[in-house]
């Protein structure tokens, strides 16, 4: 199984990495494809309606390389903080990128290139103590993302109030987190 794993953080090895680290701890027989969107140069969507009449974007950036590995990857991991009650504006310029599929599927009708559906689970961190309700301005986004680019929301795994317990002293959640991860790609 290949899966993309895409960082929408803006801070390396920090929380989000390392849920998403924990996640994969003991996982076997998959082929990692991890995608950095700090590290890209993705332009935001102008809304020029172009894809809605072609299939495709007109704007050649690094949101290339993504299409090409949506395509391939059998399951997308999208990891994000909580960045007013969303996502981070990395991953939310990246997810406007996919309007491209939304047009040719909705608008255009024509069948995806790769029909099987892909799994897909959606990580986030937060620095502050949330609510269930506070995470739902990202749910909505991913869920959306996620039809966009055919894939399931088959998993959530979401850890707050992390300004004031750090990772490092939560190991039974991070236990929790490796056996959700076990379990997802046994």
């Amino acid at each position: 199984m290949k899966v993309l794993v895409i960082h929408g953080s803006p801070r390396k090895n920090k929380n989000t990495d390392q849920v998403i680290n924990a996640f994969f701890k003991e996982v076997k027989d998959i082929i990692l494809e991890h995608v950095y969107l700090y590290d890209l140069n993705i332009s935001y969507c102008t809304g020029c309606l172009a894809c809605g009449k072609n299939g495709i974007c007109p704007i050649e950036d690094d949101m290339q390389t993504l299409y090409e590995l949506f395509e391939t990857a059998d399951a997308i991991v999208l990891g994000s903080p909580m960045y007013f009650n969303s996502v981070t504006s990395a991953t939310k310029v990246m997810i406007d990128r996919t309007q491209v599929y939304w047009s040719r599927r909705f608008m255009l009708e024509h069948k995806m290139e790769k029909p099987k559906l892909k799994k897909g689970v959606f990580i986030s961190t937060a620095g502050v103590s949330h609510t269930e309700a506070s995470f739902e301005g990202a749910r909505k986004v991913v869920s959306i993302f996620f039809k966009a680019i055919n894939t399931s929301y088959d998993l959530e795994i979401v850890v707050d109030n992390l300004d004031h317990e750090s990772l490092e002293n939560q190991m039974e959640t991070l236990q929790e987190i490796t056996h959700k991860g076990l379990g997802f790609f046994s």
